[in-house]
């Protein structure tokens, strides 16, 4: 009888692991599928273009590719495509702190007069390497960098050149007194690194990093070397076309956004950490613990690792370490879920997407197969004639005193709230407009010798009503 029951027990496990795989596979499979269609309509909708992988330890689950790596030569993207990967760097040098200072470089409490002698000012003197680490050294991003989008992130700055800039920047607060992110002290903590290792940051990634993970399509991106499958950048505009994206020189981004890679380079990198074959248990937790108690108010409150955000639950059920970046021609993320053994990369060629709040978010919900409906299509532009568009054009005022102005400009209609930026809408009908911008839709009234007299929004929940002045 005991033989009996344990023949069955083991017969009902065995039953259980076959038809367990069997459900996986078809659920990768479902995933695969999904995230093909959303993609497809994300394409369409807010223009991404790029490549998504999604892998956990039996392999690959979904890797996805939309668009072009070049839109003037027309040619696809591969699975060597590389992309600027931007504030994702900040993972690598928090990796290289990690290191430098197992190997007893350096320790979290030094200041950086310890490795900038000539700084004058006392308060700069004492910030140390955890305030740079854990954006707590009340350093600004580029916004304290004096004529820095207009005139300087155009240059090619020396090293010297860049850190006067930065040590002439006005600090936000008392450091290690709150958290404010910062690249420009990731660009410090690179040069530090320099002077630790009497090499280039380039030099000590490589040897530190790179051949040891086998990141053969990784590096430093220095805007005069030839790479090979870089691809091209575009940036999304406010009338929802493509531009070439604008210039934008390395030499302030070392350390905190210069890198770039491919989506299976950046997939290996994330799956380094899921076990401690290659970094130790001692590593892996400095890497991904907070560094201190402050929340990262701009990423919804997560804690923030050594170069990587930690998330509680959300719609994966368990924590996330994630990170992402966003430069001129690129959009980026990469994410971890050290309980399921899963990762996401998304490498995009266009900026700046709304890469958490959206995608993320979204495909997010794919993997871990949650509650979600995809995106609707937009519908098929209907063309209309000049004349038949600027009839549309003048100012509408709501009862609640709200003004909106349709405005006729190159053969095209945008709209305009208040002091909000206009953006384009679209005739799906002769009365009836769609934003792409927004999930609103525009319908007109006219008279019966055809003259528009008001309008209607629908969208977000609500439905506002205008009347042409």
């Amino acid at each position: 009888m005991k033989k009996s029951k344990l023949f069955i027990i083991c017969l009902t496990v065995l039953w259980l692991s076959v038809n367990t795989v069997s459900l996986f596979g078809q659920n990768r499979s479902q995933i695969d599928e999904t995230l093909s269609k959303y993609l497809d309509i994300q394409n369409k909708r807010i223009g991404f273009s790029g490549t998504v992988l999604v892998t956990d330890d039996d392999g690959i689950i979904s890797h996805q590719t939309i668009g072009l790596a070049s839109r003037e030569l027309e040619v696809p993207f591969s699975i060597d495509s590389r992309f600027k990967i931007a504030s994702i760097t900040k993972s690598f040098t928090g990796l290289l702190i990690t290191l430098a200072e197992k190997e007893g470089k350096l320790q979290l409490g030094n200041n950086l007069e310890t490795y900038f002698p000539k700084l004058e000012d006392e308060t700069w003197k004492q910030i140390t390497i955890k305030q740079l680490l854990s954006h707590t050294s009340g350093m600004p991003h580029w916004s304290g960098f004096t004529e820095y989008w207009t005139i300087k992130s155009w240059l090619p700055l020396t090293q010297e050149q860049v850190l006067e800039e930065i040590f002439n920047m006005e600090l936000l607060f008392e450091p290690g007194t709150s958290a404010s992110y910062s690249s420009p002290a990731y660009y410090l903590l690179a040069v530090i690194l320099e002077k630790l290792y009497a090499a280039s940051y380039k030099n000590i990634l490589e040897e530190k990093i790179l051949i040891p993970l086998q990141l053969k399509h990784t590096n430093a991106f220095d805007g005069l070397s030839v790479i090979p499958n870089m691809s091209s950048g575009y940036h999304l505009i406010s009338d929802d076309s493509l531009i070439a994206a604008p210039s934008r020189n390395m030499a302030t981004m070392k350390g905190g956004g210069h890198l770039y890679a491919t989506a299976t380079d950046l997939n290996s990198w994330c799956r380094s950490f899921l076990s401690n074959d290659i970094w130790n248990d001692s590593i892996l937790h400095a890497i991904f613990n907070p560094v201190t108690n402050f929340k990262m108010q701009h990423k919804k409150g997560a804690f923030y690792g050594r170069g990587w955000y930690i998330s509680e639950k959300n719609a994966s059920g368990s924590v996330a370490y994630h990170i992402g970046g966003g430069t001129f021609g690129f959009s980026s993320k990469a994410v971890i879920y050290p309980s399921r053994k899963i990762s996401i990369v998304i490498l995009s060629n266009v900026s700046f997407l709304p890469m958490d709040d959206v995608l993320w978010k979204d495909i997010e919900k794919i993997v871990f197969e949650r509650s979600f409906e995809l995106p609707k299509e937009y519908p098929e532009v209907l063309h209309l004639t000049s004349h038949e568009l600027k009839k549309f054009s003048g100012i509408y005022k709501s009862k609640k005193g709200l003004n909106l102005e349709i405005i006729f400009h190159q053969d095209k209609l945008f709209t305009k709230l208040g002091r909000n930026p206009p953006f384009e809408i679209y005739p799906q009908s002769q009365n009836t407009f769609f934003s792409k911008k927004i999930e609103i839709e525009f319908t007109f009234t006219t008279n019966d010798g055809g003259g528009v007299t008001g309008l209607a929004t629908n969208g977000m929940g609500r439905v506002d009503h205008f009347e042409k002045q």
